[in-house]
């Protein structure tokens, strides 16, 4: 079981970096595209053994490098602001233009 799921965790991975890679083409260095498709690449040749020591420690190669790319990416728009923040707000706001109050209470009887 826990070969399976370090396997799918790995997978997963793989598919998010290039993923990262093909969204953030422009954003990122040739270098550090490299690096990221050569980690995914021997992460994808040990998943295929069920080597699970060996599948935990490219992951976290992986994970390493695609921590560099976003902090590449913040370093080049450092004024930008989380997405998933900005879209709390605007929730938020919505509410509270809507005139709804949100309160709790307590029937008695």
């Amino acid at each position: 079981m826990e070969t399976i799921e370090a396997k799918n965790n790995a997978d997963n991975m793989v598919h998010q970096s290039r993923k990262l890679v093909t969204d953030a083409k422009d954003k990122i260095s040739q270098e550090l595209k490299n690096k990221i498709e050569n980690a995914a690449k021997d992460l994808e040749e040990v998943i295929k053994t069920d080597d699970i020591e060996q599948i935990k420690q490219k992951t976290e190669v992986l994970q390493q490098s695609i921590y560099e790319v976003s902090t590449q990416m913040y370093q080049q728009n450092p004024g930008t602001e989380d997405p998933s923040q900005s879209e709390e707000q605007t929730a938020e706001t919505k509410k509270d233009e809507d005139g709804v109050v949100d309160a709790e209470f307590e029937e008695k009887k």
